[in-house]
């Protein structure tokens, strides 16, 4: 099967990456954690807040203080019956593409690894590696210890492994208070010394700067076409703005947070909620019908009301 490459990215499963303003603020953290020479950390946030996807795109962007982009790699951590480090050194392998046999030692894959990692800092005139953890409320405790062999082997290869781990609230929160505990005071000092949380959107300033990118992000990109002129030309023409409707949007998404008891409400929902009115509600109906019940109507649709059993 082929895919499209003109398909707006609206359309796209996970085509659509908006630089909102939680993600420069996380970006703005990591770096420096790295330019303190911080050896990890944890992001934690709310299911389907957004955390991937901030992190698939502020990966690619992250700097030293001499402004080289630093290479990274993101693994997503499999769930597994039997949890062991050896699954962890399997795991990054095979993010990784380097090959190996069925009956390989976790010592071989781990040893893979390192070299696979010191070689592309080589070549990308890098000392310093990172890489993202992500569902890291699928480890046990023990498993922590594979990063910190890979970051002791790198060590002696003059690479220094920054370890960010990315877990779900709530269901982290056991491993986190186990991990804190003097019997993994090792993992601790390495990884959990920094943290930041990660949220959907929480108020009304920002849903709107996550509105006004709907108006000023352009597809294709080389064109002066925005996101929001793609679907309502004509109503574009006329001056109408997605970010206008702010209050109108947010009055509803507000009034479902504080009835379902949300902090904020996850970018996964909002991005879903805009999509509908965008691409399906207001092209067909009418940029003047857009009210309390049509967006109220979306927000069913897409699915926030049963975030509270994720």
């Amino acid at each position: 099967m082929t895919f499209d490459s003109t398909i707006h990215p609206l359309f796209k499963p996970f085509g659509l990456k908006l630089p909102t303003q939680q993600i420069t603020a996380l970006h703005k953290t990591i770096t420096q954690w790295i330019w303190f020479g911080a050896t990890g950390g944890y992001i934690e946030g709310d299911s389907r807040a957004g955390k991937t996807t901030a992190v698939e795109m502020l990966s690619t962007s992250l700097k030293d203080r001499e402004g080289n982009i630093l290479p990274s790699m993101i693994i997503t951590v499999p769930e597994r019956d039997n949890k062991t480090v050896r699954a962890i050194h399997l795991n990054n392998c095979v993010v990784a593409g380097i090959p190996f046999t069925t009956r390989v030692s976790s010592d071989a894959l781990s040893a893979a690894w390192c070299f696979c990692i010191a070689e592309r800092c080589a070549q990308e005139d890098s000392n310093t590696f990172v890489l993202f953890v992500d569902e890291m409320q699928r480890l046990i405790p023990k498993q922590f210890n594979a990063f910190a062999e890979l970051h002791d082997k790198l060590r002696a290869m003059g690479v220094l492994l920054v370890v960010i781990f990315l877990g779900n609230r709530y269901e982290s929160n056991e491993l986190i208070t186990e991990v804190q505990s003097n019997r993994f005071s090792h993992i601790r000092g390495r990884f959990f010394v920094h943290s930041t949380k990660f949220h959907g959107l929480r108020n009304k300033d920002e849903l709107k700067q996550c509105l006004s990118l709907y108006d000023t992000t352009f597809f294709p990109l080389d064109s002066s076409i925005s996101y929001t002129e793609h679907f309502l030309p004509q109503q574009f023409l006329n001056d109408w703005r997605l970010e206008a409707q702010t209050e109108l949007i947010w009055n509803v998404l507000d009034q479902y947070k504080k009835d379902m008891g949300l902090e904020s409400v996850g970018m996964q929902y909002v991005i879903m909620i805009i999509k509908l009115l965008l691409c399906d509600y207001l092209p067909k109906v009418g940029v003047e019908r857009l009210c309390h019940e049509m967006v109220s109507k979306c927000v069913e649709l897409s699915g926030l009301q049963h975030s509270r059993f994720l």
